[in-house]
């Protein structure tokens, strides 16, 4: 993860958990935002393959022509 997504995620567990919550909660809590944020980022990967996909595709249906 990086630094910011580390800050954010952590600023997270507190703003929702609060400080009375257990370490066990806490962690629970972290693995799962670390998670969706792996999961958003192959999704924003996926994405950009599949649009450099299109771009190349019509490229070369224009150069084709």
């Amino acid at each position: 993860m990086s630094l910011a997504s580390d800050q954010i995620i952590e600023g997270l567990v507190d703003a929702t958990l609060g400080a009375s919550a257990s370490a066990g909660d806490r962690q629970v809590y972290r693995t799962a935002l670390q998670w969706l944020a792996r999961l958003v980022r192959a999704e924003q990967c996926l994405a950009l393959e599949m649009d450099m996909q299109q771009a190349a595709h019509a490229m070369s249906d224009h150069f084709d022509d």
